[in-house]
């Protein structure tokens, strides 16, 4: 009965214990070396940007200076800008079909008056002519 006892309590150890590339290994061992693996590739990081030149912001002196700012990043950042003005207005598009069909509504509305209607619209009694 003693060495069923013993059996039964190496199988619950075992059972805590994980045998991974034949080394036993705890679950307080995985979530440490967890944490190491996470921590590593910041901690090997941080010098790399300690050494990078830190730019201060700093608030233009006035009207002028801040005009040139926005010129020059406007400049030199502008394509990117663009980007992704153009990415926003694609998810947005694609996320508001809705919004999407009632422009498009609008916009052959518009269309239909502006150029194919030749003859001026009744509303109401009052005469709209897209002509004039």
């Amino acid at each position: 009965a003693n060495a069923s006892n013993t059996s039964n309590a190496s199988n619950a150890s075992n059972a805590s214990n994980a045998k991974v590339l034949d080394v036993t290994e705890s679950m307080g061992d995985v979530s440490t070396r967890l944490i190491k693996a996470v921590r590593a590739p910041l901690t090997r990081a941080a010098p790399t940007w300690k050494s990078m030149g830190v730019m201060k912001f700093t608030c233009p002196s006035g009207a002028r200076e801040a005009q040139g700012r926005m010129r020059k990043n406007a400049r030199e950042f502008g394509y990117n800008y663009l980007v992704v003005a153009l990415a926003l207005c694609a998810w947005s598009a694609l996320s508001h079909a809705f919004t999407v069909v009632l422009a498009l509504g609008i916009f052959v509305g518009h269309h239909y008056v502006v150029r194919v209607r030749n003859a001026p619209i009744d509303v109401g009694g009052k005469v709209f002519s897209a002509k004039t």
